[in-house]
């Protein structure tokens, strides 16, 4: 069963870009679906990379990266990370049934925005013209730009799986989001549990050895009325709680606005390891539980501030945290336990 999907335990913004980029090397295929709506970040080397297309494994040659049957496509954005990553149609597959977004769908979702924190960029709108299979909907097998890259994703996966090949599957946003079981309405355009995301990309969740889930310390929303956030704080608070030397505060990746920022929530987070059946936590941001944690490589060397965190989330969802993030490089992450 060698399937790891990632996914977000939260509303988004976990660090899943940094867990997928630290993991992608033990892989030799990775998989992305969803659409530009969410950014994953990958600081490597002093470089960072915003991805809101490619899998994060594009920062290790020779992972194979896939586009499945249910990303929703924005064709500049995606051009412009195949050229500026030097990503070859060898090396790059996308499903002839991805979605495309049309300039018509951008002015669809502008009451979203103020209403329900959307970030506006016609994902929705795409998605729901594939749904109702309107005459003019635009799929990836249409766009001449996309040919060199187009092949049956889910086939080309499951002859993978026959060889005993390892799939790491990147999920986008988190479980707070799902359309189906986020708090409605402020939700993103689609659920995004393990199960979907095993749909989305043409997978059987029986072939899924283990799920991922994403959670940071201090949780995230978007700007605005973007929905519910328990226990919301400040960012003065955060940064004052944790000893920072410096301000500390997060805009979102695909919009630059502000975060709204809250207390770890254990009630949602168990949720979220249920619906996603996760078999492993990755804690991010532990740094802002104390600032002496940043960077840091071992376990043992953490404050012991973080090691009691660290407990009080495994007691309290049932799940062990195996991926403990400690800075913004993909090197800053502690495995704490081996794979099962």
């Amino acid at each position: 069963m060698p399937i790891t999907v990632i996914v977000g335990g939260q509303y988004g913004s976990e660090g899943k870009g940094k867990i997928a980029a630290h993991l992608a090397p033990k892989f030799q295929h990775s998989v992305r679906t969803g659409g530009p709506n969410a950014g994953h970040t990958v600081k490597s080397e002093d470089k960072i990379i915003v991805l809101r297309h490619l899998p994060c494994a594009v920062v290790v040659p020779g992972v194979k990266l896939y586009l499945g049957a249910g990303a929703i496509i924005d064709l500049g954005i995606l051009l412009e990370e195949i050229a500026s990553n030097e990503v070859s149609a060898e090396r790059l597959f996308i499903d002839p049934q991805a979605v495309v977004i049309l300039d018509k769908y951008f002015g669809s979702e502008k009451s979203l925005v103020s209403r329900i924190g959307s970030t506006g960029k016609g994902v929705g709108a795409a998605v729901a013209s594939k749904v109702l299979r309107e005459e003019d909907v635009l799929l990836a097998r249409d766009v001449k730009s996309l040919n060199p890259y187009i092949a049956d994703v889910s086939t080309l996966l499951h002859s993978a799986l026959g060889k005993r090949e390892e799939i790491l599957l990147e999920g986008t946003q988190g479980v707070g989001l799902s359309l189906h079981h986020g708090q409605y309405p402020y939700v993103t355009s689609r659920d995004v549990t393990a199960g979907s995301l095993c749909g989305e990309a043409g997978l059987g969740p029986i072939h899924v050895s283990s799920v991922v889930m994403v959670v940071r310390s201090y949780p995230i929303r978007v700007a605005g009325t973007s929905g519910p956030l328990r226990d919301e704080i400040t960012w003065q608070a955060v940064t004052k709680e944790s000893g920072y030397p410096v301000p500390l505060v997060e805009l979102t990746t695909v919009t630059q606005k502000v975060r709204r920022v809250g207390r770890f929530d254990s009630n949602s987070v168990r949720r979220a390891a249920q619906l996603t059946s996760a078999t492993e936590l990755a804690l991010t941001f532990v740094d802002y539980i104390d600032a002496s944690a940043i960077d840091c490589k071992d376990f043992d060397g953490l404050p012991q501030k973080v090691k009691d965190f660290v407990d009080y989330v495994e007691q309290e969802v049932q799940v062990p945290v195996r991926l403990i993030g400690t800075g913004a490089s993909t090197s800053s992450v502690i495995e704490r336990y081996e794979n099962p």
